[in-house]
């Protein structure tokens, strides 16, 4: 899966992905700029990034998905913060906050101090499912 942090300054994320089961060897961006907001996305690539162009207004009609929806998006902008989970609607979070399969060892690291970089850096020394470099955004 994934990992994306924020430590209400920064959102980060690392670059790796699966592709029918093999790391694919090429970056994934997962964090992505939609006019004053940022959104960090985790789980079916695919079906975040149709959910992200739906909320940031970019696409008029919501996704269709077959099957269940399987994904997390973290919207973020200088008000605050939501997470999207199999749904259109966000619900707020506060910072700090991560989503995806590292998310645990990246939100510990951020409550003991480090930054949503360094969150993510452990996660990818930590969890099998979250590789690749980290890239890190800022408002």
């Amino acid at each position: 899966m994934t990992t994306v942090a924020w430590d209400g300054e920064t959102l980060s994320a690392d670059t790796g992905s699966l592709l029918a089961g093999l790391i694919d060897q090429h970056p994934t961006e997962k964090i992505f700029k939609r006019g004053k907001k940022l959104y960090g996305v985790a789980g079916d690539f695919t079906q975040a990034v149709a959910v992200v162009d739906f909320i940031s207004g970019k696409t008029k009609k919501p996704p269709v998905f077959m099957g269940e929806p399987s994904f997390d998006i973290i919207e973020v902008s200088k008000t605050g913060a939501a997470v999207y989970s199999n749904e259109f609607y966000g619900y707020p979070v506060g910072a700090p906050h991560a989503i995806g399969s590292g998310c645990h060892i990246a939100l510990s690291a951020m409550l003991c101090g480090k930054t949503s970089k360094q969150a993510v850096k452990l996660a990818i020394k930590l969890d099998p499912s979250t590789n690749g470099k980290v890239r890190t955004f800022k408002l």
